[in-house]
């Protein structure tokens, strides 16, 4: 009794313990959502949760990036609060904090990352719309959210909608070139924050890029969100370096101004005698770097091989596979070409200013130290400062007067034998 009692436990142990399925086929699709409840679109709604059902069993553990369990890939809009994920082998159960708002339209979404048994991901978001009222509004805000001091989107963004004056949140998540849709919200005033949620814990922390919006929301709203660092620290000089003998170049810890004129009057450059130096003009690193990359002269030492005699040999064709087209009719349709991609979207306005480069109207003089000073230089808040740096300019490398070693003069081979007299 005691051994068929120990036997029954170890049993109901593994059964408890998800796996890989034993036997058959291994699969490589990910998991279908077989049903969800409430269906998406359904009013009068009266559930406390929403249900989603799969055609296998899926992972405790979700598979994407910074995710610790099941409830980081859910969001539930208008939220309240934290969101709780049950795991049920081949369901999912997902609810808020409290019961559903009586007449108020919910989006949720379960992110991509959820993995099957045998390591199949879901890579698409899955949605459900539904209302516990009437009607679900037919309204949306979209736009991109950009790095604005990168100038490229941020991949992944957290979005949020905070409804005046109630302060309702209503959440979404870019996809990864920064795009995003916050629908189904009732018309009204909205406060819309997106940020850079690098610890993917849904809150705005210091250091996190971030823009905010106020829009007052009709039936639909595009936007443009350019984040940056808002902090009330003023610009410092962060990296220095010299470009040659006439030219500096001066990166900040932090994005200009975008009001800030980037000219001559910026700067200024003294000897150790406090003696000035004129500058003759000061240019956007970026401007700077691709004017110069133009006007180089081309490398013309490299030439042509010529010491080769015949060409590689070309690898032998691969024969076409059932039920595709090879010869000449394969030549003659189009192909795509697969290396391609899309361009990054950029923002309407320019990246503010984080790297200038200084162009002296006369040549430093080696050995000899000099100061650069940003003469009020502001940050994108308006805090502002006037950062030195010290520099010298480095002394040219003399000619090496070491003589060069000659090459070693061959000896007579002694291993040979004599040659053979008859």
């Amino acid at each position: 009794m005691r051994r068929l009692t120990a036997a029954l436990v170890l049993a109901l142990g593994a059964c408890a313990q998800p796996g890989a399925p034993p036997g058959g086929p291994p699969r490589h699709v990910a998991a279908k959502v077989d049903s969800i409840i409430p269906d998406s679109g359904a009013t009068r709604v009266k559930a406390k949760e929403v249900q989603i059902l799969f055609d296998e069993v899926v992972s405790e553990k979700p598979a994407a990036q910074g995710a610790n369990d099941l409830s980081a890939l859910a969001l539930i809009s208008p939220s309240d609060g934290e969101v709780h994920v049950g795991w049920h082998r081949k369901r999912l159960t997902i609810h808020g904090k409290h019961d559903f708002k009586p007449n108020t339209a919910y989006t949720v979404t379960f992110l991509p990352g959820l993995a099957d048994l045998h390591g199949n991901v879901i890579k698409t978001p899955i949605t459900i719309v539904f209302s516990t009222g009437d009607s679900i509004p037919n309204t949306r805000i979209a736009g991109i959210a950009f790095d604005w001091v990168a100038g490229k989107p941020i991949p992944n963004a957290m979005v949020q909608a905070i409804q005046r004056p109630d302060s309702t949140v209503y959440l979404a998540r870019a996809d990864s070139l920064g795009g995003f849709v916050l629908a189904h919200a009732p018309a009204g005033t909205y406060t819309v924050q997106a940020w850079n949620d690098a610890n993917n814990n849904r809150l705005i922390d210091p250091h996190e890029v971030w823009d905010s919006i106020h829009v007052v929301l009709k039936d639909t709203a595009r936007l443009e969100m350019l984040a940056f660092a808002h902090d009330t620290v003023a610009p410092r000089i962060d990296q220095f370096s010299i470009v040659d003998s006439s030219a500096v170049r001066v990166t900040f810890d932090r994005a200009l101004d975008t009001a800030q004129k980037i000219d001559t009057a910026l700067f200024v450059v003294k000897r150790a005698d406090s003696s000035l130096v004129p500058i003759k003009a000061v240019e956007r690193g970026n401007v700077f770097d691709s004017v110069r990359a133009a006007t180089m002269p081309k490398d013309t030492t490299h030439k042509a091989d010529t010491t080769s005699k015949a060409p590689p040999p070309k690898a032998p064709p691969t024969p076409p596979r059932r039920g595709v087209l090879g010869g000449r009719a394969a030549r003659n349709l189009p192909t795509a070409d697969t290396t391609k991609r899309a361009p990054l979207p950029k923002p309407s306005r320019p990246s503010p200013v984080i790297e200038v480069v200084v162009i002296l109207a006369e040549p430093l003089e080696p050995g000899t130290s000099y100061r650069i000073t940003a003469r009020d230089a502001r940050s994108l808040l308006g805090y502002k400062a006037s950062p030195s740096r010290v520099f010298t300019m480095p002394k040219p490398t003399p000619p090496s007067t070491k003589p060069q070693a000659r090459p070693p003069t061959a000896k007579a081979d002694t291993t040979k034998a004599p040659p053979h007299k008859p």
